[in-house]
């Protein structure tokens, strides 16, 4: 007999409001779901984009309140940005993996490999406000999962998502990491960052 068909449906999940520090995001997505009359079953994956896990988790930083230190005066001066913004991101950099020619790509203290740490100024409240990668990403994905496998009473798959244009991968750009109990993968986080720096200015350049 031929094999059935696999068939895969994306449902965007709309009328979210503006995601604050303090929110409960697992909450808020279930109201939206409910909302749609849209019904979570078991082996669902759930994408969710890390800016608003971020906001939740009150992962923003405030550019008027950081100091630069003379290192992220003089690679800003370089990258022509802000030292302020340089200094945030170095603050979540493990190590320089490039800084040339106005690009920035570092390994985060998560492993991961990006440009700017992450560190986003867009869709953010208030001027001057970045917003920063999500502390632990991992536990974020899994207690998302479990709060909504509470709600929906049926077991699930959660992924963050980052921005195309953050990560720097060695196959594909847009990956999504990391993924709680996402049975494609194998095993959650399976992932890992790009062992030549090279390469990974590269992927770098590409994206802007």
């Amino acid at each position: 007999m031929p094999a059935s068909p696999v068939e895969l449906t994306i449902v965007p999940i709309r009328g979210l409001p503006e995601v604050r520090p303090g929110d409960d995001l697992a909450d808020l997505l279930w109201v939206a779901l409910v909302r749609q009359a849209l019904r979570l079953e078991g082996g669902d994956a759930l994408v969710v984009a890390h800016k608003v896990v971020s906001k939740a988790e009150g992962r923003l930083v405030d550019l008027r309140s950081v100091t630069p230190s003379p290192f992220a005066r003089r690679a800003a001066l370089e990258m022509n940005k802000d030292p302020r913004l340089v200094e945030v991101i170095l603050g979540e950099t493990r190590r320089i993996v490039r800084l040339d020619r106005g690009v920035l790509v570092v390994e985060t203290h998560h492993g991961l490999v990006c440009a700017n740490a992450g560190v986003d100024q867009s869709n953010v409240p208030g001027d001057g406000v970045v917003a920063l990668l999500p502390r632990d990403p991992d536990a974020s994905a899994r207690a998302l999962r479990k709060a909504l496998e509470d709600r929906a009473g049926c077991r699930l798959d959660c992924v963050r998502r980052p921005r195309g244009d953050r990560l720097v991968r060695s196959s594909a750009r847009g990956p999504a990491r990391p993924a709680a109990r996402l049975r494609h993968w194998g095993r959650a986080g399976a992932w890992r960052p790009p062992s030549s720096p090279a390469h990974a200015g590269r992927e770098s350049d590409r994206s802007r």
